[in-house]
């Protein structure tokens, strides 16, 4: 029974988060607008799995920021990453969800909300911090700093979130990886004899193709050559600094 510990309910604070939801087409003394119930529980819903999401992002910005990463936490980083994928895919397939309202049903309350925005999600910023994504790798809102649309104290938070991110923490550690050289075995060689055998498999199998036009081989053949370009550029020290000073590569 309830009085004998904790009860379903306290634990998950369904009262407070039941109550959260405020149309404001009803608090403006308007008739309710059936849909924007949706509309706020399918963005609490988004916010609740950033938490979740920043929780593990953090938690495997802590392991690769170890002096030593061991072995066993990188499966237990795999993994929580791996959970950031899948509630990735309930985020797209919400949209699905939010699809089922109709044009003339947002408009019913949508001039009420100016001028808030998703672009607005203090969350979603911080994840782009954490992560390691430069500002000039983000899509403007209305031309300009995204930081400019938050209050101060959401400012401070977005300020603070850019220290340690999930990038610099992996680059560190591939730096350090030891696995590059031993004895007989030269990672580097071992990789480039299997890509240029890959791309030269894949030169054979579009000759192979007799079907396509002449116009799609040639287009297929300049791709293909592109890619080895690319590739080839991680064995050249300068071709491979200026694609980083252009913005094309990062590591």
């Amino acid at each position: 029974t309830p009085s004998d510990g904790l009860y379903y309910g306290d634990y998950l604070q369904l009262e407070k988060l039941l109550s959260c939801q405020e149309p404001q087409s009803a608090k403006q003394g308007l008739e309710p607008a059936h849909d924007e119930t949706l509309f706020i529980i399918i963005h609490q819903t988004y916010e609740l799995w950033f938490k979740q999401i920043l929780h593990e992002i953090q938690s495997v910005i802590e392991i690769f920021h170890q002096d030593y990463v061991p072995e066993k936490d990188l499966g237990t980083a795999l993994a929580r990453l791996r959970r950031v994928t899948r509630i990735q895919q309930i985020l797209n397939d919400q949209v699905g969800i939010l699809q089922t309202m109709l044009p003339h049903d947002f408009l019913e309350f949508r001039k009420l909300l100016i001028p808030a925005s998703g672009f607005q999600s203090v969350q979603f910023r911080i994840l782009e911090n954490r992560l390691g994504i430069p500002p000039d790798h983000r899509l403007k809102y209305q031309k300009t700093n995204y930081t400019k649309y938050f209050t101060e104290e959401h400012q401070k938070a977005l300020a603070t979130s850019t220290s340690r991110t999930l990038f610099d923490g992996l680059q560190r550690w591939l730096e350090r990886t030891p696995f590059i050289k031993f004895g007989t075995f030269d990672f580097w060689d071992k990789y480039r004899s299997a890509v240029t055998d890959m791309i030269q498999d894949d030169r054979e199998s579009l000759h192979a193709q007799h079907w396509i036009s002449d116009e799609a081989q040639t287009l297929q053949s300049l791709k293909l050559d592109q890619t080895e370009k690319l590739f080839h550029s991680l064995f050249d020290k300068e071709a491979h600094d200026e694609l980083v000073g252009k913005g094309f590569r990062r590591l």
